[in-house]
């Protein structure tokens, strides 16, 4: 089998599911970090699976067209399409979150659900926690599905998204607190976007960002 494989750089988990499909197939790979140029080398081969794992990059058309099937593994649930989801989640005080394979299509997490897991959300959580979680679920996971591939056996769709992707711009958004918002709501955003190395909560005052720090 030949896999064309998108990922994250530096990534531990990334790592250990590219060593596994590496050991079992032929595998072409690429992997970056946010801002880095898509890479344009794997497009000019034809490949049985394309594979993006916490990949950097939106896989455009031209690319997915090169292969039987492409698929992308998502640290988020089906009430989580798009970019923030674990922080959406917090937010939104939901106490179940979850993992998803989906088909991809040349628009960000709009393919049919492939596969779905789900489990518990803990008011000790935070961004961090639930994501390092939600990582080791879906490695979980990609271990499951490519077992299926492996075997040769078809994999059908069992659902849809239930919403529309979140965007970048709902996150930055989600970060921003005015003087206006209660203490549950400062709380609630505070929690909702805190994560190492990143922005995160903030103020303005006369155009000024003022960072949140605990």
């Amino acid at each position: 089998m030949k896999i064309l494989f998108y990922g994250k750089r530096h990534g531990d988990h990334v790592n250990r599911a590219l060593n596994f499909i590496k050991s079992n197939a032929d595998v072409s790979c690429f992997l970056g970090v946010r801002g880095d140029e898509f890479p344009t080398d794997g497009g000019w081969f034809n490949y049985d699976l394309i594979i993006s794992y916490l990949s950097p990059w939106i896989i455009p058309d031209w690319i997915l067209k090169r292969a039987d099937d492409a698929i992308n593994f998502h640290p988020g649930s089906s009430h989580y399409p798009g970019i923030g989801c674990t922080n959406q989640c917090l937010y939104q005080g939901y106490k179940n979150y979850g993992v998803v394979c989906h088909r991809m299509l040349p628009k960000v997490d709009t393919g049919d659900i492939l596969f779905e897991r789900n489990f518990s959300v803990y008011d000790s959580d935070t961004v961090w926690s639930l994501t390092q979680r939600a990582y080791d679920h879906m490695l979980s996971l990609f271990y499951s599905v490519m077992d299926i591939v492996f075997s040769g056996k078809p994999i059908d769709p069992i659902g849809q998204w239930k919403r529309k992707p979140y965007t970048r711009r709902e996150l930055n958004g989600l970060c921003l607190i005015t003087p206006d918002m209660d203490y549950s709501e400062v709380i609630r955003r505070i929690r909702a976007t805190e994560y190492p190395n990143y922005p995160g909560a903030y103020t303005e005052v006369s155009g000024v960002a003022f960072k949140y720090v605990e």
